[in-house]
């Protein structure tokens, strides 16, 4: 089973690979850590890291070391799985193992509430011939995909998907929630839509949302995005999500 252990990063691949020369010249080592999945039964559960999880070097020469979560964290409110991860790519792997649980797979939602897109596309295409190989899909999602490019992959997958990306307030608080019923609904929340440059007027409002289209999901995966948020402040956005 995949995830079962802290997996050590050290080439120049997947997440590891920004920054990757810089940092090598830098301080002779550039390595990130994969974590672990653990089940939990109270979102207080969830915790904190002391390892890198992801590491950059902007434009000014700064480097920025990221401590993400102790955990991908499975979680389940009601009957709906949830998922909770630091880099958002960890995604790609449990939209495709819940797809490959499901019988039918023609009317599919994807809603991605981010103030990035996430679209990018990654150096290598995802193979669709082996979309059942749950190893390959580790593999390309930690070692091809990173946190800007792991959707595409998933549309290659499934081409037939209805995907929507929810970036801005105004937008997710005119989603609609009965609409998505008949089909099976994966929610995928980045913590960092309510980081302070997105000067969210309506907290509360898009709390309640958020809450509302959890309610009626099939699958709901969660990325607290170290590089972008606060995680002390990320853990405080989840508590108002989910507890």
């Amino acid at each position: 089973m995949h995830y079962q252990s802290p997996h050590v990063i050290t080439s120049k691949t997947w997440n590891n690979a920004l920054s990757y020369d810089a940092r090598i010249q830098l301080h002779w080592q550039a390595q990130i850590t994969l974590p672990s999945i653990q089940q939990i039964d109270d979102i207080q559960a969830v915790q904190l890291w002391s390892q890198i999880v992801l590491e950059e070097i902007d434009h000014n020469g700064t480097l920025h070391s990221c401590m993400g979560l102790a955990h991908i964290y499975h979680y389940t409110v009601g009957t709906t799985p949830i998922y909770i991860m630091d880099n958002h790519n960890h995604a790609l792997y449990f939209w495709t193992k819940y797809m490959l649980s499901q019988k039918n797979v023609a009317d599919l939602t994807l809603r991605h509430i981010d103030q990035h897109s996430d679209l990018n596309s990654p150096r290598t295409l995802i193979d669709t011939l082996q979309r059942h190989d749950l190893d390959y899909i580790w593999r390309y999602t930690n070692f091809e995909c990173q946190i800007s490019n792991f959707i595409k992959p998933f549309v290659r997958l499934y081409p037939d998907i209805d995907f929507t990306w929810i970036k801005s307030e105004s937008q997710l608080l005119n989603s609609e929630v009965v609409d998505l019923e008949s089909s099976i609904f994966i929610l995928d929340i980045d913590l960092d839509f309510r980081a302070p440059e997105m000067s969210i007027a309506k907290y509360d409002e898009t709390i309640s949302i958020t809450r509302q289209l959890i309610a009626s999901a099939d699958l709901v995966t969660i990325a607290s995005s170290p590089m972008f948020v606060g995680q002390h402040r990320a853990l405080e956005i989840l508590q108002d999500i989910l507890g």
